[in-house]
């Protein structure tokens, strides 16, 4: 893994939320937790999605908060919690 970016960190700094480069071209949102490498919490093709991104972290780390695209790239609102990804809705309902 060459790139990624943090966003947010839970309220005592030991989880991290952010986007890393796991393929050869596209990023997705990951964690971080003490010295390991960064989880793919998943959502990029052939998932169906083009990419995922981690904007926000919950107090205690469990839930990541942010946005996933579309085939069409249609963005929709999303979070993870476990390894589940949930969608909450596009920008068009």
């Amino acid at each position: 893994m060459s790139k990624a970016i943090c966003n947010a960190a839970s309220a005592d700094g030991s989880v991290v939320a952010g986007d890393a480069k796991h393929g050869i071209n596209l990023f997705s949102a990951s964690r971080w937790t003490g010295n390991a490498a960064p989880t793919n919490l998943g959502g990029t093709i052939p998932n169906g999605f083009i990419g995922t991104s981690g904007y926000g972290i919950s107090d205690d780390g469990l839930t990541i908060v942010g946005s996933r695209e579309e085939p069409g790239f249609a963005l929709e609102a999303c979070f993870w919690t476990g390894d589940q990804i949930i969608g909450i809705g596009t920008e068009d309902t």
